[in-house]
């Protein structure tokens, strides 16, 4: 199996302090499973009051996080860096790296948490910017608080008609930090529309004379960007994406392998069934299986 696909199986090791118990804590979270096939959406907004000192690890964050401290203090360690997270000091944890916090002499501490997650989440951090461990410095966080209440009160209610507006607020919050971080932080604009386009256009030509043509842009340097940027090549990232959206649709809908193939630009349902099993160690129904007897 795939560290890929072993991240999307498996669920996410964690270990925590003996007081975990001791907090306050109040969350919504959007449980739709259409949602977790939109391109962006909030996943989960969650406020917590804690009392005593505490510490917590985690292997790997499935979402993305937006970490706010409006009170107190908690020090993360990622990647061998240390920060402390408070007041206008937010941290984005991007998904699928580990990370560790603690709490400082500060307790108390409030937190506000936004977990945000979509299949075009890993194009739209990394035109932002923000694919890696980022630190925003915010001048004033009134607005940031206004787009914590606004997500909390619009999970309330989950009809399909606050979809668009969830998606649409949390893109305009991650732009709105995205304009305090230093400019060079940002990928080529380029390189971040060919990734964006093959990331949602798994049914259309995506090789490598097809974004040439359409980008007006030759096929070498489209490998040099991808090989520059992400290690990696055009066509290994498209089959790479389009296994990860193939697990998010066998976990959360009951569409038939058959119909997920074809979804998924495949000429066949045999052709999808081999793809997906060599990626995964398992044919697409033994995959589904096996994660919903693990979720119970």
């Amino acid at each position: 199996m795939t560290e890929a696909a072993d991240m999307l199986w498996r669920r996410p090791k964690q270990s925590y302090s003996p007081e975990a118990e001791d907090v306050t804590v109040s969350q919504r979270t959007w449980g739709d499973g259409r949602m977790i096939r939109a391109p962006l959406y909030p996943h989960t907004v969650e406020l917590a009051y804690r009392r005593s000192r505490h510490w917590y690890t985690a292997e790997y964050s499935r979402h993305l996080q937006i970490v706010y401290l409006p009170e107190g203090k908690l020090r993360y360690r990622f990647d061998s860096r240390s920060v402390t997270v408070t007041g206008r000091r937010i941290l984005l944890i991007p998904p699928g790296k580990a990370f560790h916090f603690e709490t400082v002499a500060a307790v108390p501490y409030r937190k506000y948490v936004l977990f945000v997650g979509g299949v075009n989440l890993p194009g739209i951090l990394e035109t932002l910017g923000m694919a890696q461990f980022t630190v925003v410095d915010l001048p004033e966080t009134e607005t940031l608080e206004k787009y914590f209440a606004e997500l909390y009160g619009l999970l309330e209610e989950q009809t399909p008609g606050r979809l668009p507006v969830l998606a649409g607020r949390c893109l305009e919050l991650l732009h709105y930090l995205a304009g305090f971080l230093e400019a060079d932080n940002s990928s080529p604009l380029l390189f971040s529309v060919i990734r964006n386009h093959i990331e949602g256009n798994f049914s259309r030509g995506s090789g490598l004379n097809e974004l040439g043509r359409k980008f007006n842009v030759s096929p070498r340097t489209i490998s040099r960007m991808f090989n520059t940027c992400l290690h990696t090549t055009p066509a290994r990232y498209r089959r790479e994406c389009r296994f990860r959206a193939a697990c998010e649709l066998l976990a959360s809908t009951e569409l038939s392998v058959k119909e997920i193939a074809d979804h998924l630009g495949f000429c066949s349902q045999f052709h999808f069934s081999r793809e997906f099993a060599r990626q995964s160690g398992l044919s697409p129904r033994a995959w589904r299986a096996r994660r919903r007897a693990a979720d119970g």
